[in-house]
């Protein structure tokens, strides 16, 4: 059986990704502040549709504070399941939304530590609706 609810989330979140690296790596927008500023109604729709998943923005608000593993991250963020808490993770880190900050050892293992490349989001309603992200 096809669970649809995820199937369209991960779609959602996969469309997010694609509008911020595009709008990332091709962007003239940006100035030296490191803000992006995106104005194309469908992108803005996208993101904001997105950003409307509660494990994505948990994720990222998470390593807005400080980088974290995917374990600390697990407890950080308790009702997650685990299998969804890694594939958001890698999606957010293939699109460069998030990155590996650096490595500890764990256990005798090598374990990656995380880190948020996106500061913050804000969005403008004056004449349109434009949206700005905060790129670090």
């Amino acid at each position: 059986m096809i669970d649809w609810d995820s199937k369209k989330e991960s779609l959602q979140e996969l469309e997010l990704m694609k509008a911020i690296e595009y709008e990332v790596k091709t962007s003239s927008k940006s100035d030296s502040s490191g803000w992006v500023h995106i104005k194309e109604t469908k992108k803005i729709g996208e993101i904001l549709s997105t950003l409307g998943d509660p494990l994505t923005r948990q994720i990222l608000i998470a390593l807005n504070k400080k980088p974290h593993t995917a374990l600390d991250l697990m407890e950080e963020i308790p009702d997650a399941p685990k299998t969804s808490l890694y594939r958001k993770m890698k999606d957010l880190e293939e699109k460069g939304v998030i990155k590996v900050d650096s490595f500890e050892q764990k256990e005798n293992k090598k374990v990656a530590v995380y880190k948020s490349t996106i500061m913050g989001i804000q969005i403008n309603m004056k004449d349109e609706i434009d949206l700005f992200i905060h790129i670090k």
